[in-house]
């Protein structure tokens, strides 16, 4: 062993022995990430590349079959669409909104600033299937609030989670509803902590209060935007109880996502392949649109 290499050695041993309880404390979480997270992921991909079945024990390598025959299944694509409309409904919609009552909630008395918090905040702690048994309440063609208000104004009764055209706005409004909370409460964190002075400066100049907040308050927001914008981002592709819950995927396929899609494929057809190769695009599809925001969004404290 050379002195470089006894060097090398010793430096590795003396990091470990400084870092040995940071490990050691770890190792139980680290260990059922692997479990859990890690194996299931790699097993994923392996699967995607096999014909593999629940309850046939024979699987053998297929290579890219799966994904020629995902992106030439009309379904699939269907879906896929499906997905990218509820990103497009909800991502732009919750950042523009959360940004909008943080900055009106934001110079409220400490107690008003409570109240909105807890009221944004509610339906992030409800359980999924409290918000769908309400919004189903709401969206019901026989006696729901929605219809009320058409019936009142003169209108004819919606289905609003049985038209084709309406079901995926119907859906959209309500995983808004439940996502608005987190970012919400960020943006108060984050504009509370900009030091007045910034925006008292720009008052005495003459600037009004949209100037304020574009040129002052949203710059200093960008890495929370940055944050709210992919986790929002991944979220919006991961949607799978509210559309299981309210519209059951229909009518035709016409509010299904890709993830509700892959419970179908997995656990009605058995086909844990097809279902892998689905999330592995997913997974590659999500990867993409969070470098693009990066991209987009970063400001220099990102270091992108």
């Amino acid at each position: 062993m050379t002195v470089r290499q006894e060097g090398i050695r010793k430096n590795l041993f003396r990091r470990f022995k400084l870092g040995f309880w940071g490990y050691f404390f770890i190792f139980p979480a680290f260990t059922l990430y692997i479990i859990f997270m890690l194996y299931p992921l790699i097993d994923s991909v392996i699967l995607s590349f096999s014909n593999y079945r629940i309850g046939v024990s024979e699987q053998t390598f297929v290579g890219l079959d799966n994904y020629r025959s995902i992106f030439s299944d009309p379904v699939f694509m269907r879906v896929l669409g499906n997905t990218f409309i509820y990103v497009i409904l909800v991502v732009p919609a919750t950042v523009i909104l959360t940004l909008l009552f943080a900055e009106l909630i934001i110079d409220r008395r400490s107690g008003e600033q409570t109240f909105f918090r807890i009221a944004f905040y509610l339906p992030v702690v409800l359980s999924t299937v409290t918000v769908a048994l309400v919004w189903n309440n709401i969206y019901s063609t026989a006696f729901g609030i929605l219809n009320f208000l058409v019936k009142t104004l003169g209108g004819t009764p919606v289905n609003w989670l049985g038209d084709a055209k309406l079901v995926k706005f119907s859906l959209s409004l309500v995983i808004i509803t439940f996502t608005m909370g987190q970012p919400l409460i960020m943006n108060l964190a984050a504009m509370g902590s900009i030091p007045v002075t910034y925006s008292e400066a720009a008052y005495i100049d003459g600037a009004s209060r949209w100037q304020r907040f574009w040129l002052i308050t949203f710059p200093l927001l960008r890495p929370t935007t940055l944050y709210v914008a992919i986790t929002t981002t991944i979220k919006s592709f991961q949607v799978f109880a509210i559309v299981k819950l309210m519209s059951g995927g229909g009518p035709n396929y016409a509010s299904d996502t890709v993830v509700s899609l892959i419970y179908k494929v997995a656990f009605s057809s058995n086909n844990l392949s097809r279902a892998s190769t689905m999330g592995v695009v997913l997974a590659v599809i999500i990867g993409m649109f969070a470098i693009m925001q990066f991209r987009l969004l970063a400001s220099d404290e990102t270091g992108y």
